[in-house]
């Protein structure tokens, strides 16, 4: 008969320190590491130009809402619960109904 080895959950304080200096980075999910892969091209292109970013949206997948982050000075965050969302970067209005459209709720 086949036994798997058990295995013990990590605590954060493990995870924290087993990662500190390896080349293999890891996900922490309740207890358990995930080994991450390496950031693709197109992702070092996001993070290089990631000081023009301006605003980014939080989608809540569990109620109607979503946090608005906008950058003037310093960010500034705002949750929008009805109505629409003017994207000033896009130059576009977003409205709630179509973030949710697809959405089934509970």
């Amino acid at each position: 008969m086949t036994q798997f080895a058990r295995h013990q959950r990590l605590s954060v304080e493990g995870y924290l320190a087993a990662e500190d200096g390896p080349d293999i980075r890891h996900e922490y999910i309740d207890g358990e590491l995930y080994a991450m892969t390496g950031a693709s091209r197109r992702h070092g292109l996001i993070t290089q130009t990631l000081s023009s970013l301006r605003e980014y949206l939080l989608i809540d997948q569990n109620a109607r809402a979503v946090e608005v982050h906008r950058r003037e000075q310093s960010w500034r965050r705002e949750i929008v619960t009805e109505g629409s969302i003017p994207l000033d970067c896009l130059d576009v209005e977003l409205s709630l109904d179509t973030i949710y459209e697809d959405v089934v709720t509970l």
